[in-house]
């Protein structure tokens, strides 16, 4: 339950770092990502539908605040692996990914 908790933190962290670009989207929190994993068990995948559509939205703040040319690369490909996950552990590489993409917005 730890690990979920610190990989949640980190989801979190990226997208706050997106979504304060827009305040009118709810506030991102660790325990997204922790409802994850705990569907995850049930074989339950509405909380990874919900989370993949909050990281996109994420990504399309990010491209629309003017990124380099390396960033938005990044980000362009981190979407389509966003679409391609299947799981907590694919949306955590993603979240690693985009943290270090969007460094700079820290």
């Amino acid at each position: 339950m730890i690990d979920s908790y610190r990989k949640g933190m980190q989801y979190e962290a990226f997208l706050k770092r997106a979504f304060k670009f827009d305040k009118r989207l709810r506030e991102p929190h660790t325990s997204e990502f922790e409802n994850l994993v705990r569907s995850e068990q049930k074989n339950e995948f509405d909380e990874l539908y919900e989370i993949k559509k909050r990281m996109k939205i994420g990504c399309d703040l990010f491209m629309s605040n003017g990124l380099t040319l390396d960033e938005s690369e990044a980000l362009a490909e981190l979407t389509v692996e966003i679409d391609a996950s299947n799981n907590s552990e694919d949306i955590y590489t993603c979240v690693k990914k985009g943290l270090k993409a969007t460094e700079r917005f820290i």
